[in-house]
């Protein structure tokens, strides 16, 4: 980030990193199984919602360090966050400071993101309020870098991956998979 670089290169390293290690302690294997066992739809809903995950959850960790720990954010961050900030408080005529509008919006995403993932349990509602919730965020954020004129390439992937989940979970993709049959 302080050269301005974009960090996806650096996390989808990772992420091969991850994978190779929950496949030699047998996590995959397991996670498979466990898949397999579950109805194709369901199946589909847990894997999206782990695939948004880390995204989701480095959102939000921006979201808290600017928040909470300002001078620990690179540089080249904490200008990206203010211009999002100062985009939402022209558009409702508030100043708001960092630390409430970057406090309030961490929240809203680990909450959503638990739901999500199941961690408020794995009924329906809740998933499709962390669903929701997500979709919201993300189509603000598409918006708000329209308006900086910045790429919302990753943050437009991440938003397809939601509203696909969001697809998956209430019905629309199994009904047009059977009207299409």
């Amino acid at each position: 980030l302080k050269k301005k670089e974009s960090p996806m290169l650096v996390a989808v390293c990772l992420g091969i990193v991850l994978l190779r290690l929950l496949v030699v302690v047998g996590a995959v294997e397991a996670a498979w199984h466990f898949l397999k066992a579950q109805g194709l739809t369901i199946a589909a809903a847990i894997v999206l919602a782990w695939l948004f995950a880390p995204f989701g959850l480095f959102m939000t960790g921006c979201d808290y360090l600017v928040a909470f720990t300002p001078s620990a954010a690179p540089e080249g961050l904490r200008e990206k966050f203010e211009k999002t900030r100062e985009v939402w408080c022209s558009i409702f005529r508030v100043d708001i400071p960092s630390l409430v509008f970057y406090g309030f919006f961490g929240t809203v995403k680990l909450s959503g993101l638990l739901a999500l993932v199941g961690v408020f349990g794995a009924s329906y509602e809740a998933s499709l309020y962390g669903n929701i919730c997500w979709l919201v965020l993300l189509l603000a954020s598409v918006y708000h870098h329209l308006k900086k004129k910045e790429s919302p390439m990753l943050v437009a992937v991440c938003l397809g991956i939601v509203l696909l989940r969001l697809l998956v979970v209430v019905g629309a993709v199994e009904a047009a998979w059977h009207f299409l049959k």
